[in-house]
């Protein structure tokens, strides 16, 4: 509670007393505001729910046969 009037007096401070009402006036109206867009919302039917579908497992290669050796290079001298 000591916290809250601390900044009351550290706004009347820096605003002055006459735009202390004017931002009291303005914050009353942005909450009033926010709580008629939440009774709202809560009005109006929520959308279906996503349906998530899983991928399909990859398909498995056949196992290769016996590993080759590359083939010799002609470019290649002992």
């Amino acid at each position: 509670m000591s916290a809250l009037l601390l900044i009351v007096l550290v706004l009347l401070l820096l605003s002055g007393s006459e735009r202390l009402g004017t931002l009291g006036r303005g914050l009353g109206r942005a909450a009033r505001v926010f709580r008629e867009t939440l009774a709202e919302d809560r009005k109006e039917p929520l959308p279906p729910a996503l349906v998530v579908v899983q991928p399909a497992p990859p398909k498995l290669l056949p196992p290769a046969g016996p590993a080759a050796s590359p083939a010799p290079n002609d470019t290649e001298r002992s």
